[in-house]
């Protein structure tokens, strides 16, 4: 189903409070239909199995030495594909970001959508209680101060390992970067690219929600 966006209940229930982190998520997935990220990912997988099978069929073993190699060619087309995958998100969120703006959403408080993904993947993964409750707190008290300088974007940069979940081999087949990586750039853009840089943005805005069909 090309050139559609779906926005699941539970996405709404669980993350969205507001309009303007809304406005940040469907920004982010316009832009993966603007960039054409679908095709490219589609043209990757296709150009990795396509490789795969020429090297299987070098196999001089006849389908003996096929059986390791098989797997190792899986492992390595999944590293690949979800690098990409990390590449084009990022890219979906730089371009989203504009979007967002252009739209008068109000980009300084959107990314905490994220920042709420982080906290709610902390506690899946079983993470300590009391670690849990520590970054949260730390959490909240960055949000009740605004960022408003680059100084305190490259602060809060520096603190950014101190939250990155994740991390070891399994990073490496993760599709999307780490949610509080992904919250501190979004944040730190945001002195940037919010709705003060566009005069425009409350047409554009209406325009917005008319193209996805949103009342």
């Amino acid at each position: 189903m090309p050139n559609t966006i779906f926005c699941t209940s539970a996405m709404l229930e669980t993350f969205i409070e507001n309009d303007d982190e809304l406005g940040l998520v469907l920004g982010h997935e316009v832009s993966h239909l603007i960039c054409g990220h679908n095709s490219e990912r589609t043209s990757l997988i296709a150009s990795l199995e396509t490789l795969e099978v020429l090297l299987l069929s070098l196999d001089p073993t006849e389908g003996l030495l096929s059986i390791l190699i098989l797997a190792a060619l899986r492992l390595a087309r999944e590293v690949i594909v979800a690098s990409h995958s990390r590449h084009t998100e990022m890219e979906a969120d730089e371009l989203g970001i504009v979007l967002a703006a252009r739209a008068c959403f109000d980009t300084k408080i959107a990314p905490r959508v994220f920042k709420k993904m982080h906290q709610q993947h902390l506690e899946l993964n079983n993470d300590n209680v009391e670690v849990i409750e520590e970054r949260n707190t730390l959490l909240t008290l960055k949000d009740e101060v605004e960022v408003d300088s680059e100084d305190d974007v490259s602060k809060e940069n520096d603190e950014k390992e101190e939250y990155n979940s994740g991390g070891g081999l399994t990073s490496f087949i993760q599709t999307h970067p780490p949610s509080m990586e992904r919250f501190l750039y979004l944040q730190a853009a945001s002195l940037e690219e919010n709705p003060d840089k566009y005069s425009d943005c409350a047409d554009i805005k209406k325009k917005f929600f008319t193209a996805l069909k949103f009342r």
